[in-house]
């Protein structure tokens, strides 16, 4: 899956998967994710927080939507209705998302960015990223 067709902006004023899927994608990923199971659009449906307040339609429209663009994939039908099962796992999104977001800030914005991580970096952050900065470079050395 290219995570570049996933999202078109970033939306910090947003919260949790909202930053870079829409509301209701969201919603519809969140609840795959927790369901851990193949649905139906009838059976995603009531357990959106928004529930009662979307059509059937919408629902189709949106899963439809986040089959093209990978993250979620059809394992199946049931006569016309379609099946579907996430393409990746939460944690394999996010690592995905976040990724392209940071590597665009780092391309478009490379000092910028460096001052900011310089400025933001607390010593128990710093420890962390070096730990992290660690792992890659071994990882890469085997």
């Amino acid at each position: 899956m290219d995570i570049k067709n996933v999202h078109a902006v970033f939306r910090p004023n947003q919260s949790g998967l909202k930053q870079v899927l829409g509301d209701l994608e969201s919603e519809v990923m969140e609840t795959f994710w927790a369901e851990g199971k193949a649905m139906l659009v009838k059976d995603i449906h009531p357990r959106l927080p928004l529930g009662k307040s979307l059509t059937y339609s919408t629902i189709v429209c949106t899963t439809t939507a986040l089959a093209e663009k990978g993250l979620l994939r059809e394992v199946g039908r049931v006569g016309k209705a379609r099946v579907y099962l996430p393409a990746m796992g939460r944690e394999e999104f996010l690592h995905r998302a976040l990724g392209h977001v940071i590597d665009n800030i780092l391309a478009a914005f490379p000092d910028t960015a460096a001052a900011l991580l310089n400025e933001r970096l607390t010593p128990e952050r710093a420890k962390r990223l070096h730990g992290y900065l660690e792992a890659i470079e071994a990882e890469a050395g085997s």
